[in-house]
């Protein structure tokens, strides 16, 4: 982990390139009560809106956001929409644009009409690739301006005419000539316009795609490798959603395995990662090391609202968290190596669905009453069975995140069980720590722990505190709030 934190702290040493679709995002957010009389369609009734860079200016964000310094390459109209973008980008420090504006074309831009968290509408506005495709000498122009002081280029192409095959091929060749690496965002079935590219990064998808939607299901990576032998590519990073993404070269291939999550929109995520994984290549990363945090950022990407860029900070904590979860096999190995070196281990478990001082002061005395504390968490399918079907009220991922950030814990693992008798039965604690509200004869654990020779501990608890007492509190003053409205 120490090596991937450094590389995240120097990516303000990173230059990278990014050449494609500048888009204009607009998400206008509403609520919808009623249906028009006039159709049978839905009426929006428009509360705010949120414009934001979209396309390859979602990748420069993302880039901002990791604190690399970037140069962007792209093209947008003399209008309205083309001022907002140009404005969005020139508020981006270490940012900088050489956006090629044309008189006859209209910028880029996708408006999405939002109600609660499910997209009601899409519209896009457009511009004829035949118009773009002109004025593909001027782009190049400003790419061989930019291309000596980069470490990385990115090009990201959303087929909407700036990546054409003949520019795309050009500033691959350029990139070559000065030892540069080129990841390219694929779109479209042709891939010769990516040829001797060092990297592509297709989802599932887009693999399909390239091979006319042919069922390919379970030979994703022979595929994968028929579009680099035959483009002379060297890379493929395969994006393949929850199951996270296969890194693929002509004779080896490494997985990233995604956590579960719970996904609140997927847009932005694969701009999350191609900037990632370039940004991390740029500050000097391994391969192998960028593609894991991309997939880390992808991760967070998909939690989050619209094209949200996802940030430097969130990738160290996403990185320390990753560091205490453990699997029951990589835990088993972790206590070994705790206890050739001495240490006393503790175990603790609970739902930790709303953190409260009576849990952290439970953490504290397990704690120190150890060397090394393990907690095991209930999965969400087991805490709505133990305490109905309206909880947890915080999913598994955000438990786990949240505890992770504890010091005095250093191993996390889940179980979906409703007790963890197994985990405590591979594990065997020197320390078992359960609230004192339990009576001893009914801790879990308890005949196990002692005939290995540990022993069993029951922590003060603070009274009157629990996330059931927590959770009644609130909404009785919801109830309050609704029969007496503050003016």
């Amino acid at each position: 982990m120490t090596a991937l934190l450094s590389i995240l702290k120097n990516l303000h040493r990173a230059t990278v390139l990014v050449v494609g679709d500048v888009m204009l995002d607009n998400y206008v957010y509403g609520t919808v009560d009623r249906i028009s009389p006039e159709a049978p369609i839905p009426i929006l009734k428009i509360q705010r809106n949120n414009e934001m860079l979209g396309g390859a200016g979602n990748v420069v964000a993302n880039l901002h956001a990791l604190g690399v310094q970037c140069f962007v390459v792209g093209v947008c109209g003399k209008d309205e929409n083309g001022i907002k973008l140009r404005r969005l980008l020139a508020g981006l420090d270490r940012v900088e644009h050489h956006m090629l504006s044309v008189d006859d074309m209209a910028t880029v831009t996708k408006t999405r009409y939002v109600s609660g968290s499910q997209q009601v509408l899409r519209t896009d506005i457009e511009t004829p690739s035949a118009i773009l495709s002109e004025r593909s000498g001027d782009i190049f122009a400003l790419v061989s301006g930019a291309i000596d002081r980069c470490d990385v280029v990115i090009l990201s192409d959303y087929k909407k005419g700036v990546i054409t095959p003949a520019l795309c091929q050009s500033i691959i060749s350029l990139a070559r000539d000065r030892g540069i690496p080129v990841f390219v965002d694929p779109k479209g079935r042709d891939y010769s316009t990516y040829r001797q590219a060092t990297l592509i990064k297709p989802n599932l998808k887009e693999l399909k795609d390239a091979f006319g939607y042919e069922d390919i299901t379970g030979r994703e990576v022979d595929y994968a490798r028929r579009l680099l032998a035959k483009y002379d590519i060297e890379y493929c990073l395969l994006t393949v959603g929850k199951e996270g993404m296969k890194l693929i070269s002509r004779d080896h291939e490494i997985s990233f395995s995604s956590a579960r999550r719970e996904v609140f929109d997927v847009s932005g995520a694969g701009d999350a990662v191609i900037a990632t994984v370039a940004a991390a290549q740029a500050a000097g990363a391994s391969l192998e090391d960028a593609c894991y945090l991309s997939n880390l950022a992808g991760g967070i990407a998909v939690t989050k609202p619209g094209t949200s860029p996802v940030s430097n900070f969130e990738l160290v904590t996403e990185l320390k968290a990753r560091n205490k979860i453990f699997t029951l096999p990589e835990l088993m190995l972790q206590v070994e190596a705790w206890r050739a070196n001495g240490s006393c281990v503790g175990f603790t478990n609970g739902c930790f669905d709303l953190l409260h001082a009576g849990h952290i002061q439970t953490l504290d005395y397990a704690r120190k009453n150890c060397d090394k504390l393990i907690v095991a968490i209930n999965s969400d399918s087991s805490v709505k069975r133990l305490k109905g079907e309206d909880r947890p009220i915080n999913s598994e991922d955000q438990r786990l995140t949240v505890m992770a950030a504890l010091e005095s814990i250093d191993a996390l693992i889940l179980f979906s069980d409703d007790t963890p008798e197994t985990i405590i039965e591979w594990i065997q604690p020197n320390v078992l720590v359960k609230g004192a509200d339990y009576a001893l004869a009914d801790v879990v654990g308890k005949k196990c722990v002692e005939a290995s020779g540990g022993k069993l501990l029951l922590a003060p608890v603070v009274e009157d505190l629990s996330t059931t007492r927590v959770i009644r509190r609130i909404q009785a003053t919801l109830e309050k709030e609704k029969l007496h409205p503050v003016a």
